[in-house]
């Protein structure tokens, strides 16, 4: 699938259960960065991804990208103060 100038950050079995979820990928990519995650507010999160949706349907984007997530080893939730926090990885 690849050439000799074409690469991947993501191993295939990982980009598999990403899906086509951009979103998924890139969080997968920021949160696998991290040691040490701390708390992000939703707003801020859009801000980093440079996403123009409305803050309510980033959010409910926001939560479909967990599910893949979560397979991949990644469990993330929003709080009541509408933080993304890393709940447990498995990296």
């Amino acid at each position: 699938i690849f050439g000799d100038g074409d690469y991947t950050f993501i191993n295939s079995d990982t980009r598999q259960l990403l899906g086509q979820s951009q979103l998924a990928k890139w969080l997968f990519h920021f949160y696998s960065s991290h040691n040490n995650p701390i708390p992000f507010q939703v707003d801020f999160i859009r801000a980093l991804c440079n996403s123009d949706m409305r803050l309510s349907d980033f959010r409910y984007r926001l939560r479909e990208a967990f599910i893949p997530l979560y397979h991949a080893g990644i469990n993330l939730t929003i709080n009541d103060d509408d933080y993304v926090i890393l709940v447990k990885a498995k990296l």
